[in-house]
């Protein structure tokens, strides 16, 4: 995971989880909206980003459609495996400038903010229904 979003990680993974299951669908579904509205707008100015950020945009709302969660519709996967799957997309998200060599542009910082935003709501969400800190770390370690 890149840097950004590991610090991020580590942070809100130490504070108390104020995001139940419907807090956290709700921020999704912000997310998802912030991600189409940033794409429309990369699109102008740089249609590598622009097609990235509907990449991300994309995986975030399958994600979303697919876990067993209010807002959910197919309910595929489990709550804590949509945590999992949240941390992936947020490090492929902050990798996505680099990767597709646009990260000297000022567009790179759309997506580095998307990770954090993606990571924090990550990090403040109660997975296990127990409110207990360190669900990151849990998340992270689990296999599958």
């Amino acid at each position: 995971m890149p840097f950004s979003t590991t610090i991020a990680a580590s942070v809100t993974d130490r504070l108390p989880k104020a995001l139940s299951p419907h807090g956290h669908a709700l921020a999704d579904y912000l997310i998802l909206g912030g991600t189409l509205a940033g794409a429309a707008a990369l699109f102008r100015r740089n249609r590598t980003a622009g097609a990235c950020a509907v990449i991300t945009a994309v995986s975030k709302g399958a994600s979303m459609l697919l876990t067993d969660y209010p807002g959910g519709v197919f309910r595929a996967i489990s709550f804590p495996m949509h945590g999992r799957l949240g941390l992936g997309l947020a490090a492929m998200t902050a990798s996505m400038p680099k990767l597709m060599k646009f990260h000297k542009s000022p567009a790179a910082r759309f997506f580095v903010l998307h990770s954090l935003i993606s990571v924090a709501a990550i990090g403040l969400t109660d997975f296990t229904g127990t409110g207990k800190t360190k669900q990151v770390r849990e998340l992270e370690h689990v296999e599958v």
